[in-house]
């Protein structure tokens, strides 16, 4: 499953998208001693999204992290009926573990009830359709 977050928040730490935890952490030191100990909040989310750390964050902080997490489960959600049940269960907990946004939970347990739902095709092109249909409809967020 890809991880759209990892992009801007290792741009923000200067590190690669593919960083690990340690290579983020050290990244996040630098920067923190280089503006007197005074860290930016894209630096404080970007080290809790790719560092594994678990610091408290200000409301702007929570802020760009949620919308890390958001990318992560909106591109999660586009390959949601493409993945087979084992993928999908595999990515939904990764995610659910990670998560810690009250709404981006909210999206994630919505899709718990498909996570084990076969995708498979009907001979008749109208069954499939309507298929096709609900599910595009379980993706989509309560109105």
């Amino acid at each position: 499953m890809t991880e759209p977050s990892r992009t801007p928040a290792a741009a923000a730490l200067g590190v690669a998208p593919g960083a690990d935890p340690a290579t983020a952490r050290a990244a996040f030191l630098k920067l923190v001693a280089a503006a007197d100990f005074v860290p930016s909040e894209q630096a404080l989310a970007a080290v809790t999204r790719l560092g594994g750390a678990d610091v408290p964050l200000s409301a702007d902080a929570d802020v760009a992290f949620t919308a890390y997490e958001q990318a992560d489960v909106d591109a999660f959600v586009t390959q949601y009926w493409a993945l087979p049940p084992a993928d999908r269960q595999a990515g939904w907990e990764a995610l659910e573990r990670r998560c810690r946004d009250g709404d981006v939970r909210r999206t994630l347990s919505r899709l718990k009830g498909g996570l084990g739902v076969v995708v498979v095709e009907h001979p008749d092109a109208d069954v499939n359709d309507l298929a096709r249909f609900v599910r595009e409809i379980y993706l989509l967020p309560p109105a």
